[in-house]
């Protein structure tokens, strides 16, 4: 599943770099969704890939498939650096997303597992930062 993943992240960045796929310019596309992994437990958000695009969307449980939650789709954005606030008691990661029923940028919180998950397989760069506001990147 890894290797399937990061065949699909490295076109994915191809495609929007190059200008051929956006988050922004999917939405009349059919989607055929393929469960990825949840990202905490027990009920959290799970990770799904758009086989009919290459994208990766997150979704919670109010809806079977990321197109039937109540907040709609929300698209990860590429590129993300995750920032890890460890001067907390409950360690929750804020990460990018496009909404696409509101045409905006947005966020969603992960646990520290979901954060890892997400900058291990999407080469995506983890700060943690300390109490005293000492910043350590890992990638």
């Amino acid at each position: 599943m890894s290797k399937h993943i990061d065949q699909a992240w490295r076109a994915l960045e191809a495609r929007v770099k190059g200008g051929a796929m956006n988050p922004r310019n999917v939405a009349d596309i059919p989607h055929e969704w393929k469960f990825i992994q949840r990202l905490h437990k027990p009920d959290g958000h799970k990770l799904y890939m758009d086989l009919s695009t290459g994208l990766f969307a997150i979704a919670d449980n109010s809806g079977r498939y990321p197109d039937e939650t109540d907040d709609g789709i929300l698209w990860l954005l590429p590129d993300q650096e995750l920032e890890v606030d460890m001067g907390t008691r409950r360690l929750w990661v804020p990460v990018a997303v496009y909404a696409e029923r509101d045409g905006r940028n947005a966020r969603f919180g992960t646990n520290f597992d979901g954060a890892l998950f997400l900058a291990e397989k999407f080469r995506w760069t983890l700060t943690l930062v300390s109490p005293e506001g000492k910043r350590i990147k890992v990638k």
